[in-house]
C-alpha cells in the first residue's frame, strides 16, 4: 500500500505543471476495497505520455508490462515510467484514470483564470481488493 501512494506522489511530483495535487484514500466496505486516487494538474505531454504507458499496462499481462517498461528504462535516457506497471504488478490492481477541466476542485478562482488551455486535470484511480 505504501508503494502505490509513493510512486502516486512520484508521478505527481513529477509531471504536476502547478501545486496542489490531492491524494484520496477510500475504503469502500461495500465491494471490498481501497480506492486511491491521485488527482493533479498537468499539461498535454504528460497526458501523452501517461497514455502511452497505460496502453502498454492494458493490453499486456502485469508481468509482461512491468518487464517491458522495466526494459524500456534501461534503454532511455528520460526518467523511468516504470510506476504504473509496477503498481499493477505488485499490487495486482485495477487501474483507471480520467481527464477534466474543472480546475476549481483544485485550486482556487483566480489561478483558474491564468491556466494555461494546455492543462487538464489527470485523476489516477487505483482499485485494490481487501484481503480477508
Amino acid at each position: 500500500f505504501s508503494t502505490l501512494c509513493y510512486e502516486l506522489m512520484e508521478n505527481a511530483c513529477k509531471y504536476s505543471v502547478i501545486s496542489p495535487a490531492i491524494l484520496e484514500i477510500i475504503t469502500d466496505t461495500y465491494s471490498s476495497q481501497f480506492i486511491v486516487t491521485m488527482k493533479n494538474i498537468t499539461d498535454q505531454k504528460h497526458v501523452k505520455t501517461f497514455k502511452d504507458i497505460y496502453s502498454i499496462i492494458k493490453s499486456k499481462t502485469a508481468v509482461e508490462a512491468y518487464k517491458e517498461l522495466v526494459f524500456r528504462s534501461m534503454n532511455s535516457n528520460d526518467i523511468s515510467q516504470i510506476g504504473l506497471a509496477r503498481i499493477q504488478y505488485e499490487l495486482e490492481t485495477e487501474i483507471q484514470y480520467e481527464i477534466s477541466y474543472n480546475f476549481e476542485e483544485l485550486v482556487s478562482e483566480n489561478e483558474v483564470k491564468s491556466t494555461n488551455q494546455n492543462w487538464v486535470i489527470l485523476t489516477i484511480i487505483v482499485k485494490i481488493p481487501m484481503k480477508n
